[in-house]
């Protein structure tokens, strides 16, 4: 960990003091500093949480989560009185947010593998025990960088994004190479696809959230061109973007320029939820539990991108759409397996569970074994003992991973006729 920084370059990475706040300023209660054991690896990890004075938890919450610059950490945006951070305070206390702000593994992460990892249990488990409505992003400098890497990779997580002058492709940057190749667990040769995928610019489509970013045209340490690009191209296919860029203006972002950034967000997160319900309050939560059942598709990572297998999400997003519920998802997906695999191990990996609801995911592998008759026999078996069992069948229809003569995609598609005729 690097103490010894020179006071020029500091101040342009965006991590000097310039001045503290006290421990609670007006309108929020004690700063919370709370430590959590990382899925990924077993170690203790760090967030700060900012509450608002008179927060309560049966009320539904929106959420700021804010990623500290390159040789800062938690509390540079709790503590800090740049306009970057107090902006984004001042911010949330006038929507009545929860600030978030986390260490993502230290002060040099540009949002590696470990603190993507970390961020998304941070997410997962800020919706355990409270009622969290829509989560927003900021980040300066390293931070707008992941901001809009980790935006890029986890739509389906964030609902809105500012980046104050950070990069959007990591394949381009050139500065802190040492630290980044220690977060990324490499150089951009031997773990490209580490950087490409911190690349938001190459992830552009997936930017589906409403997204503002700060730049400066004198900005040597942070070059904005990456940025400029993305939210040009952003702008031409009609995503809902603010593209603040001052061609005088260096590695910094006025506190005008932050909140008009904020605020731009908010305004069109809320332009989009208007129409939308409040989450229901779950006065006595019901336990929910969900068995996939299936093959590779089910089971394992490979089939979205390196990422979480689909069962994890749906864990995520069950537990965002029933606040409150105590919701379990069981994965019982083997790589390999047919319908026939399924039924041998039904009462082993599924129903000793005694889950409310069982997904059903078979398909690819059946496609190159047996004939759609066996199959589909298979499946009217499967569903009526997860039925007499006391839950609910859900079945899914096969993505095309791959289109071989083994598995044409033109038979897929019957295939999936045949298990929507058993549904």
């Amino acid at each position: 960990m690097l103490h010894a920084i020179h006071t020029l370059l500091t101040m342009l990475v965006g991590i000097c003091a310039a001045g503290t706040v006290p421990a609670a300023e007006d309108g929020w209660q004690e700063p919370q500093d709370v430590a959590f054991v990382s899925r990924l690896d077993g170690t203790e990890q760090r967030f700060v949480v900012l509450k608002p004075q008179h927060h309560h938890p049966a009320q539904v919450h929106d959420v700021l989560i804010m990623l500290h610059g390159h040789g800062s950490d938690r509390w540079q945006f709790i503590r800090q009185s740049r306009p970057e951070c107090s902006e984004s305070r001042n911010f949330a206390k006038l929507a009545g947010m929860i600030c978030v702000s986390p260490d993502y593994r230290g002060t040099t992460s540009w949002m590696g593998p470990a603190a993507e990892a970390d961020l998304i249990q941070l997410i997962d488990e800020l919706h355990q025990g409270q009622r969290i409505g829509r989560i927003l992003l900021v980040g300066g400098s390293m931070g707008g960088t992941a901001a809009l890497a980790f935006a890029a990779q986890h739509p389906q997580l964030i609902d809105g994004v500012v980046a104050l002058n950070g990069t959007a492709n990591m394949l381009e940057y050139e500065q802190f190479q040492d630290a980044i190749q220690a977060s990324y667990g490499g150089t951009k040769d031997t773990h490209r696809e580490v950087y490409r995928t911190r690349s938001a610019e190459l992830f552009a489509a997936n930017l589906t959230m409403p997204v503002a970013a700060t730049t400066g045209g004198r900005d040597t340490l942070v070059p904005p061109d990456s940025v400029l690009r993305l939210l040009q191209h952003l702008q031409t296919g009609g995503s809902d973007v603010l593209s603040i860029h001052r061609p005088e203006g260096g590695h910094d972002t006025n506190a005008a320029d932050t909140r008009a950034a904020l605020d731009f967000v908010w305004r069109t997160v809320q332009q989009r939820t208007a129409a939308a319900t409040e989450p229901p309050l779950v006065t006595r939560p019901q336990p929910l539990k969900v068995v996939c059942l299936g093959d590779s598709v089910t089971g394992i990572y490979y089939h979205t991108g390196g990422q979480r297998a689909w069962p994890e999400l749906l864990n995520i997003a069950l537990t965002r759409a029933l606040p409150g519920c105590d919701v379990t998802v069981i994965n019982a997906g083997i790589s390999g397996n047919t319908v026939a695999d399924g039924l041998a191990r039904l009462e082993r990996d599924v129903l000793v569970h005694q889950p409310q609801i069982v997904t059903i995911n078979f398909g690819l592998n059946d496609l190159a074994r047996v004939g759609m008759e066996q199959f589909q026999q298979g499946l009217q078996e499967l569903v009526q003992r997860i039925r007499a069992a006391g839950a609910t069948p859900v079945l899914c229809t096969p993505n095309a991973v791959i289109d071989t003569a083994g598995r044409p995609e033109q038979k897929l598609q019957q295939l999936c006729n045949v298990i929507r005729d058993v549904a």
